[in-house]
């Protein structure tokens, strides 16, 4: 699936708008370490692989940063 995503920076948020639904992935940073603490994807839009290609788009960003 090929989606726009946004990389939220400040608010440690991968986000993506799908149909009228905001899909997201929250995330923290301590120690040059992202952890991922949310994906939110709603029910209306669900089953078309959204959550998993925020988290690829999340671990392609840490590979990147380092």
């Amino acid at each position: 699936m090929s989606l726009s995503i946004q990389h939220e920076r400040s608010a440690h948020r991968f986000a993506a708008q799908v149909d009228s639904a905001q899909c997201v992935l929250d995330y923290s940073l301590a120690a040059g370490v992202m952890t991922i603490t949310h994906t939110g994807v709603p029910p209306e839009v669900r089953g078309r692989g959204i959550a998993s290609t925020l988290v690829q788009a999340a671990l392609d960003t840490a590979r990147a940063e380092g």
